[in-house]
């Protein structure tokens, strides 16, 4: 019966901890933009997006490494659709081609995402 107890309090002891920690997207969300406040994105060179927001400001997000045709092709498409952009997420960069349609290209990680000091 001790043992019963016992558990019980060490289960509850864990359940509030999970409740306490913040998930993934909740520690994530200072650098991340929502799509849905995004009113246009830039591709400023095969490194360099800016997200211009609905709100006027700017954030610029900086990929870790150069993408390929980024600049050239001017666009991408999320692997991982969810509810905004975050360091890391993982885009498409289609390639230049025939306009088969097919979903094929580089794939390029997101940067941190910082302010941007224009708007152009």
């Amino acid at each position: 019966m001790n043992q019963i107890i016992a558990l019980g309090f060490i289960l509850l002891s864990l359940a509030s901890c999970i409740h306490t920690l913040p998930s993934q997207s909740e520690a994530n969300s200072e650098n991340c933009v929502h799509r849905a406040d995004v009113r246009r994105i830039n591709v400023r060179d095969a490194r360099t997006i800016d997200f211009h927001l609905r709100d006027g400001s700017t954030r610029r997000n900086i990929l870790p490494k150069a993408c390929g045709n980024l600049f050239i092709v001017g666009s991408f498409k999320p692997v991982t659709v969810h509810a905004e952009y975050c360091p890391g997420d993982e885009i498409l960069v289609p390639n230049v081609s025939h306009g088969s349609g097919e979903l094929d290209g580089m794939v390029c990680n997101l940067g941190s995402f910082v302010p941007a000091d224009d708007n152009r």
